[in-house]
C-alpha cells in the first residue's frame, strides 16, 4: 500500500503543477514557507468484493496569517473555478496506477479555516477509486 499512496500523493502534486504561487508537496510539511500546499491520506473505503478501494486524500493549502488581505484575496483564486482553482488543476489528469487510469475527483472544498497561529488554511477531500493492492 505504501507504493500505491507514494503514487497517488506525487501524481496530485504534479496535477498542482498548474497552480502558480504555491510550493506543492506530496507530504506534510510544517516547515514550508507560506504560502504552499501538501497532500495526505484521509479515510478509505475497502471494496474487495468489487475489485476497488475508494480512496480519499485531503489537499491542504496554508496561505498566510488571517489578518493578511492577500492571504484571503488568494484563498478566494483557489477555491474559484479561474486559473488558480485547485480543483480544476486536481481534476486535470487521472491517476496512473499500474496499467490503469482512475480519475480523480474533487468531492468538497472546506472552505477557509485557520488554525491555533492563525495561519489560513482551506483543504480539498479528494476521492479516487484504486485496485486493491498490497504495493
Amino acid at each position: 500500500m505504501t507504493e500505491l499512496v507514494t503514487s497517488i500523493r506525487t501524481e496530485l502534486v504534479t496535477n498542482l503543477a498548474g497552480v502558480t504561487g504555491l510550493e506543492s508537496f506530496p507530504y506534510i510539511n510544517p516547515g514550508a514557507p507560506l504560502p504552499c500546499i501538501w497532500v495526505y491520506p484521509d479515510e478509505v473505503e475497502f471494496g474487495e468484493s468489487v475489485g476497488t478501494d475508494s480512496r480519499r486524500f485531503i489537499v491542504e493549502a496554508r496561505l498566510g496569517t488571517v489578518t493578511e488581505q492577500s492571504a484571503q484575496e488568494l484563498a478566494d483564486l483557489l477555491m474559484g473555478n479561474g486559473a488558480k482553482s485547485v480543483k480544476k488543476a486536481l481534476e486535470v489528469a487521472s491517476i496512473t496506477i499500474g496499467a490503469g487510469e482512475w480519475p480523480v475527483w474533487v468531492e468538497k472544498c472546506s472552505g477557509y479555516r485557520y488554525d491555533a497561529n492563525e495561519v489560513l488554511i482551506i483543504q480539498w477531500t479528494v476521492e479516487l477509486s484504486t485496485p486493491n493492492t498490497d504495493t
